[in-house]
């Protein structure tokens, strides 16, 4: 995926300000390992840690990566793994914040995990006008029944930086994120992203909601703003 590599060269450019070469990471999300396992082989020497709540993909990641920690946690709940206070540099997030309407506590959370001066970048879509954008979808199939899905909110970059001011945190940056490759379109599932081309020749991602993915990394420093 394009934006493993995107990420990995904004932790790489984090790295390169620091002193101790060697950090431990953690990705919060993280499915079945694939992004802990790549951060593995593009930072061979660091501490990479996943957690993931479903425990099948728990399982299903130790399994497949024996190399790497995946412990069963959910972003939501620091109780459960409060002993991991300030206990990472690096902390990564990948397309699991649409999933949730709120999202101030899943910040406080990733704040707390993060070591002072260290680094969180999270993944997704985030409205660069000032307006929060909840989805709800449901697929024709299952007209009549209220079992509506979620996971595709696009939270505005204002709310995001709001939140981390009232928390005391220095407004966070938001990095564009292009992708340079096609995705074909998946005529199985529709709800999975495929790209289209603009007259000018840069694509856009989209899929069958209709949306048009303003997909950005948001970089947060832990530490507190001097004001």
């Amino acid at each position: 995926k394009e934006y493993f590599k995107f990420i990995a060269q904004r932790i790489t450019e984090y790295k390169s300000t620091i002193k101790n070469n060697n950090i431990s990471i953690a990705d919060f999300g993280c499915a079945a390992g694939a992004f802990p396992g790549y951060l593995k082989s593009v930072f061979p020497n660091d501490t990479i840690e996943g957690f993931e709540y479903l425990d099948e993909l728990v399982k299903s990641a130790n399994k497949t990566f024996p190399l790497i920690k995946i412990t069963q946690a959910s972003i939501l709940e620091r109780k459960s793994i409060v002993e991991l206070e300030h206990s990472f540099d690096v902390l990564t997030v990948l397309g699991v914040i649409s999933i949730f309407d709120n999202v101030e506590e899943i910040l406080s959370n990733l704040i707390y995990w993060t070591k002072p001066g260290g680094k969180i970048f999270i993944q997704g879509m985030f409205n660069p006008y000032d307006i929060d954008v909840f989805v709800k979808y449901r697929e024709s199939k299952n007209y009549g029944h209220n079992n509506v899905e979620t996971g595709w909110n696009i939270i505005s970059q204002k709310t995001i930086t709001n939140i981390l001011n009232k928390n005391n945190i220095s407004p966070p940056k938001f990095h564009k994120f292009n992708i340079s490759l096609d995705i074909e379109k998946n005529n199985s599932d529709s709800v999975r992203s495929w790209t289209e081309k603009k007259y000018d020749g840069t694509r856009y991602i989209t899929n069958g909601l209709c949306l048009l993915q303003p997909q950005y990394t948001v970089e947060i420093t832990s530490v507190v703003s001097q004001r």
